[in-house]
């Protein structure tokens, strides 16, 4: 992941109003705006937002921003444009900083976060990103999240989704189960066109008296060695690596066998 200053030039000196993180692996994008942005400051598009209390925005929003400030992908002479910026394909990420995500509909650039000092704000709101997520019966699902002290929760979905989106997953059992992790932990999603952002999770169902810690204890999917290997295209030297550099969570070890927290190995593709 790689972190981003979006910063307002039309104030002086000039501000970061919020920060854009970037999941290279997934080429996924999320923007979490500062604790003290007003709506009255804002950029229109992030006025929305906060008109509904809303301070992270999801990565589906987020592409949307920065698609706003790039040439389209069905430009007419997008090979000509591409070849003369010297690049080899259309990646959203490279044509934003071409023009330092700058365009005519507000004063926003943005740069590369390079000194890693973030506000506690940040910090905070990272502990509060999804950890993991079980698909539960009765249309309802477990839910932990990155800061382990933080309790796990259950979630109806009945409230938080839409009436015909609940009845496509209670139709297609295959795809309610398939339910996974946004980059990040941003979310969940089932593909690309039915997510819930993480602060709406935070906030709904019942808290449990477990944190993720203990959730970790009980997962059941538990991966081993050769599933790893398989999911990262990887060796089990590195395997090895990762548990030593505490990247990757042992749930279960017997002998030589070893089985892995899926959650850890799906957050390693990020």
């Amino acid at each position: 992941m790689k972190i981003y200053h979006i910063t307002d030039e039309y104030i002086r000196p000039y501000r970061v109003i919020g920060y854009l993180l970037y999941y290279e692996k997934q080429k996924a994008f999320a923007i979490e705006l500062a604790e003290d942005l007003k709506e009255m400051d804002a950029p229109l598009f992030f006025a929305s937002f906060l008109r509904r209390g809303i301070r992270s925005i999801d990565p589906v929003w987020s592409k949307r921003w920065v698609q706003q400030r790039i040439i389209p992908a069905d430009r007419q002479n997008l090979g000509v444009i591409l070849r003369t910026n010297r690049l080899k394909e259309y990646d959203e990420m490279k044509l934003l900083l071409l023009g330092e995500g700058r365009c005519a509909q507000d004063d926003c650039s943005v740069t590369e976060d390079r000194a890693g000092q973030l506000p506690a704000w940040m910090y905070r709101r990272m502990q509060e990103k999804l950890a993991r997520v079980i698909p539960l019966s009765g249309m309802s699902i477990l839910v932990s999240f990155a800061g382990e002290d933080l309790q796990a929760r259950h979630i109806e979905l009945q409230p938080v989704l839409r009436e015909e989106q609940i009845e496509r997953l209670q139709r297609e059992e295959r795809l309610f189960r398939s339910v996974r992790l946004q980059p990040g932990g941003q979310g969940i999603c089932w593909g690309e066109n039915l997510s819930i952002p993480s602060w709406r999770l935070l906030e709904e169902g019942t808290a449990l008296p477990m944190t993720g810690k203990d959730l970790r204890m009980f997962q059941a999917e538990a991966m081993d060695t050769a599933a790893v290997c398989q999911r990262l295209n990887c060796s089990r030297q590195y395997v090895d690596r990762l548990v030593k550099e505490g990247r990757l969570s042992v749930v279960r070890e017997s002998g030589h066998s070893r089985l892995y927290d899926p959650a850890d190995v799906d957050r390693l593709t990020w």
